[in-house]
């Protein structure tokens, strides 16, 4: 059962993570299965894009439209040069000049 909401739009949500951690990445779509279900958020990430299409263009055309950017933290993340050069140093501009709110989110112990 579809539930209409009271939201003017719907929320978009950038999940960027190594893929050593989609295991996290799955448990979060997990959680917010409700929320989209019901229309309230659209969650984005690219292991979700199909396969053949320019990846990284979408995957950074869902990273400026989001309005939360969400990134899960681990060393296998820290490590990535894409994760860190391609979605969190640009997210961090987006956030810095309030286009979206970033949050990260610690997934594995790291120092």
């Amino acid at each position: 059962m579809l539930l209409k909401s009271n939201l003017a739009q719907v929320i978009s949500i950038f999940v960027s993570c190594a893929e050593e951690d989609t295991e996290f990445l799955q448990g979060l779509e997990r959680q917010l299965s409700s929320l989209i279900r019901e229309g309230l958020v659209k969650c984005y990430n690219r292991y979700g894009l199909a396969p053949g299409m320019e990846w990284r263009e979408k995957a950074k055309e869902h990273l400026t439209a989001a309005d939360i950017i969400l990134l899960l933290v681990s060393p296998f993340f820290v490590a990535s040069d894409y994760c860190y050069r391609e979605e969190a140093v640009f997210a961090m501009a987006l956030h810095n000049s309030g286009k979206t709110r970033v949050v990260p989110v610690i997934v594995r112990p790291l120092e």
